[in-house]
């Protein structure tokens, strides 16, 4: 059984009537279709969990991975992909398993851009993601194709306190102090971004979701999964698990290394999109 405190972090998000055993379709390539209750409709954006009695169809050359009973396979098509085609030859440990199979009997939660007050200029935050709770900033970035140099302050709520300022045009590093838990401000140009840092026990209790989804992601290895879809399985956990930040900075790590890997760039343009960040 997992234990009581990762049960608890979940608690809070809503169980689905999904699989006894859940799946997580963590990224889709080409042409998929979502079967379900007799209707079929283009799978959508990534990551989503795969419900009760529902199934993929893919077309030629498409592609799905998904997490399932713990361990991560990626699947091929043509053919059609219902809980049967998931089962693996061989069991994943059952701590990984009771770990994640508890954190994907619930809906995703995905922080809504928006959560700011906005001035007159043009400038969206994608990173941190608006209204979103997070580990840590390890950079600020925004989208604004016009705009000049860029100054961003960090105000303490809780406190009311200013904790930090920086300049860039896209991008700065966080090198201020180290965030406490709490809801901070976030200024940027003319706008304001909420987002809130979690505690210690949030934090270790996402770590331990995260290692069991490294574990799952590392099985991919042997089956010649590319970096894109290895990423994949740990982006979509954090998404999960109600860390949309976290999600887009892995993508974002992963990027760095494969900077012209169509795949990553498609499956970060997916991952905005679920955190509903602006295209």
């Amino acid at each position: 059984m997992p234990h009581k405190a990762l049960i608890a972090v979940l608690a809070s998000l809503t169980v689905s009537s999904a699989w006894a055993a859940p799946a997580l379709v963590t990224t889709t390539r080409g042409s998929v279709v979502l079967v379900r209750q007799g209707e079929s409709t283009p799978a959508p954006a990534p990551p989503f969990i795969l419900e009760d009695g529902a199934s993929l169809t893919l077309g030629d050359e498409a592609l799905v991975v998904v997490l399932f009973e713990g361990s991560a396979t990626q699947l091929h098509g043509p053919r059609e992909v219902g809980q049967d085609d998931l089962k693996t030859r061989e069991a994943a440990p059952a701590t990984r398993t009771s770990t994640l199979e508890t954190l994907l009997t619930a809906r995703t939660q995905t922080s809504r851009a928006g959560a700011s007050r906005a001035g007159g200029t043009q400038m969206h935050l994608t990173r941190p993601v608006p209204g979103a709770q997070v580990v840590a900033i390890p950079y600020i970035a925004w989208r604004c194709d016009t705009c000049p140099t860029t100054q961003v302050s960090l105000y303490d709520l809780r406190n009311d306190v200013d904790v930090w300022t920086g300049e860039g045009t896209s991008l700065i590093a966080y090198d201020g102090p180290t965030l406490a838990p709490g809801a901070y401000l976030l200024a940027l140009g003319d706008r304001d971004h909420a987002f809130t840092v979690v505690g210690a026990e949030d934090s270790q209790r996402l770590a331990s979701l995260v290692e069991a989804a490294s574990d799952a992601s590392d099985e991919l290895v042997g089956v010649g999964a590319d970096i894109a879809a290895r990423t994949s399985i740990v982006a979509a956990v954090y998404l999960q698990s109600g860390f949309p930040s976290e999600a887009l900075y892995t993508i974002d790590q992963a990027l760095i290394q494969h900077p012209d890997d169509p795949a990553l760039q498609a499956l970060r343009a997916s991952f905005e999109l679920r955190a509903g960040l602006q295209p």
